[in-house]
């Protein structure tokens, strides 16, 4: 047996070169293989750990969504829930104070309320949203409420046999349309009137800047009070 093995070595004593080239490569390609191996292993973890945190964030995200809708609607819900009272008064058949839904309009207030058959709902917004606390008043057919009244003053204001404009109800619009009066000198009327109140008489443009004695005399015609 140890005649033989000396006979191989002898045989292969040649070759040493080459045998050691050939351990040195498989060495190398096993290391290689091995750094490979486990490179790809630590991607994969890397990838995975990324994919979780990803996952774990998009949960996160969807669960606060979800509760922040939540509250939206319980919010929401509370709000549609809040309740007011408002009075109605004028031609209706059950004029009263009642409690209402603050989400509601008008228009549920007169189903509670009912409208008595000469009521004008011409005057009426129906569509308005109740306010807590709030009158409505129902006018009848034919009666003159505040707004008409107001709206008449206005159409008035321009006396049609003596074409004359009220200072005390006059808008800047209508101060513009009388002949000598710019602007300037309808701001500084407006002005005036909103400081110290009405006029006493037309002789009170005397004391507003831009009226003087001959402007007075050439405009007076066209005021009144």
């Amino acid at each position: 047996m140890l005649s033989k093995l000396k006979q191989l070595i002898k045989i292969l004593t040649p070759y040493q070169l080459y045998i050691g080239i050939g351990i040195a490569i498989i060495f190398i390609a096993v290391l290689s293989y091995s750094m490979n191996h486990n490179e790809d292993k630590s991607q994969q973890t890397y990838v995975e750990s990324n994919t979780d945190s990803y996952s774990n964030k998009t949960d996160k995200k969807e669960t606060l969504s979800k509760r922040h809708q939540g509250e939206t609607k319980d919010s929401d819900a509370k709000k549609e829930n809040k309740v007011i009272y408002v009075d109605i008064k004028g031609a209706v058949k059950h004029p009263n104070v009642y409690k209402m839904n603050i989400s509601d309009r008008i228009i549920d207030l007169l189903k509670k309320a009912q409208l008595s058959n000469n009521a004008d709902t011409k005057q009426i917004n129906l569509s308005e949203k109740l306010i807590d606390q709030k009158l409505i008043y129902i006018p009848e057919k034919g009666e003159k409420t505040s707004q008409n009244i107001q709206e008449q003053i206005t159409s008035n204001t321009v006396d049609s046999t003596q074409s004359t404009i009220n200072l005390n109800v006059a808008t800047e619009e209508q101060l513009l349309k009388v002949p000598g009066i710019g602007p300037s000198k309808a701001k500084e009327i407006i002005d005036y009137k909103n400081k110290n109140g009405a006029f006493n008489s037309i002789e009170d443009l005397k004391n507003i800047k831009g009226f003087g004695p001959k402007t007075f005399e050439k405009l007076k015609a066209y005021f009144t009070v």
